[in-house]
């Protein structure tokens, strides 16, 4: 049988090849589709102003004529990343409130007397001023924030268990943030949990936690004494470097890489 005879009997069972399509999907470097394209604003203004005599902003929730790459018809981008468009709003009018994830940026052309409201609180915008938006929120009690890969599909937090095993654990995302997540606590208070999923993980696995080392450490003397008596006795240490490391085991604190060192020589 074929390579295409194979790729044919994929297509009825919703399925194709990376193989064929990964240099595509995870290129060496960027390929643009979209061109370079200038609108000049003399050119586009006059059918700006039209809109408004076909279509209500209420009606259209959003008035606005979309800025399309010549090369990206169809698909409402400016480029293959973002979104632009001029907004037409008459006086008297009011666009209806809504709220988005997406990131916004608004640069006003022309016009006055227009403003916008955040919570009840009016901003003037006027011709050249840039607005963002940016919102002061109450704290939010017993939350706490993740990378976003630390919460399954299924809207789990793998937590370490007993033994280093894995426990899938219900968790309620309050909100998204960027590359993270902001979670309810509740019974997770004090627990570790794993912040980057994958399939080799799951519930029931028992693993190597990898926590993030402290710069240094401070012993006790039994454990302090212990590490002493390993250097003394390693026979493949040179003096010069026993010397050394056990300047540094008199310390007060010892750096945890040290310390890291010796347990792998321990356990070698």
């Amino acid at each position: 049988m074929t390579r295409e005879a194979y790729y044919e009997r994929l297509s009825p069972q919703h399925m194709a090849p990376l193989w064929t399509r990964l240099k595509s999907l995870v290129p060496k470097e960027p390929t643009p589709v979209g061109v370079a394209h200038r609108w000049a604003y003399a050119d586009v203004r006059p059918y700006v102003l039209e809109s408004a005599e076909h279509i209500s902003a209420k009606e259209a929730e959003r008035r606005v004529l979309i800025l399309e790459n010549p090369a990206l018809v169809g698909s409402s981008q400016i480029t293959q990343t973002l979104y632009a468009g001029l907004q037409l709003i008459m006086p008297g009018e009011v666009a209806p409130a809504h709220r988005h994830t997406q990131s916004a940026l608004r640069f006003i052309v022309e016009g006055s007397g227009a403003y916008t409201a955040v919570d009840g609180e009016k901003t003037l915008m006027q011709p050249g001023d840039f607005v963002t938006v940016s919102i002061d929120e109450a704290a939010l009690p017993d939350a706490a924030i993740l990378p976003a890969t630390a919460v399954g599909s299924n809207g789990t937090l793998l937590a370490l268990g007993a033994e280093d095993r894995l426990e899938e654990v219900p968790v309620e995302v309050l909100r998204r943030q960027g590359d993270d997540v902001i979670i309810s606590v509740g019974p997770l208070a004090g627990r570790e949990v794993v912040t980057e999923r994958s399939a080799f993980l799951g519930d029931g696995i028992r693993i190597r936690p990898i926590r993030p080392e402290a710069a240094a450490v401070t012993l006790t003397p039994e454990r302090r004494a212990e590490l002493v008596a390993l250097v003394e006795a390693h026979p493949a240490l040179a003096e010069a470097e026993k010397t050394t490391l056990l300047q540094t085991l008199e310390g007060e604190t010892v750096p945890a890489a040290v310390i890291a060192r010796l347990e792998q020589r321990m356990d070698g």
